[in-house]
């Protein structure tokens, strides 16, 4: 009897540029499951927004560091 190749234990989608997994052809993602900073694939819900595991780090760390981050504003070169 003819055997499959075992799958891997991904989505079974494809590797993008940035190394990022891709949805199986045919099996999109919705889009509660992007992640709602930088638009990578979500590993669930954590500090209330869907986020990566990359962006959930960084909140964790800003948590239990109790750090405290401002906004940058760049203004534009006016002559």
């Amino acid at each position: 009897m003819p055997t499959s190749p075992p799958e891997s234990a991904g989505s079974g989608g494809t590797d993008d540029s940035r190394g990022a997994k891709s949805p199986a052809p045919g099996k999109a993602l919705s889009p509660a499951l992007i992640c709602k900073v930088c638009g990578d694939t979500s590993s669930g819900k954590h500090y209330g927004i869907y986020a990566c595991n990359g962006c959930s780090g960084f909140f964790k760390r800003s948590v239990r560091r109790r750090l405290i981050y401002r906004q940058v504003v760049l203004l534009e070169n006016r002559r």
